[in-house]
């Protein structure tokens, strides 16, 4: 699966029957949803959710959720591996 990092959150991309992209933040409760007809447009879309969302946090006093899920390079560096293959 590819997916997107910002920010410590890991995105989904996924192709829509009209050709366009959408994706959603995963590994936490709170659904961040983002699109783009481009994948420029949906990863400027994804950075947008995600600061929508921890300005959200922010102003309501709340704890923001953080990803339960690690990039390949978050393990391989945990196993000591120096090069990083995707």
């Amino acid at each position: 699966m590819t997916t997107l990092e910002y920010k410590g959150y890991i995105g989904s991309i996924e192709l829509q029957d009209d050709n366009t992209y959408y994706g959603k933040v995963l590994g936490i409760k709170a659904l961040i949803a983002y699109e783009g007809a481009t994948v420029e447009e949906l990863i400027e879309d994804f950075h947008g959710a995600v600061d929508d969302y921890l300005s959200v946090c922010e102003a309501e006093d709340i704890e923001p959720e953080t990803s339960c899920m690690e990039t390949k390079k978050e393990i391989d560096e945990k196993d000591g591996k120096e090069e990083i293959s995707i």
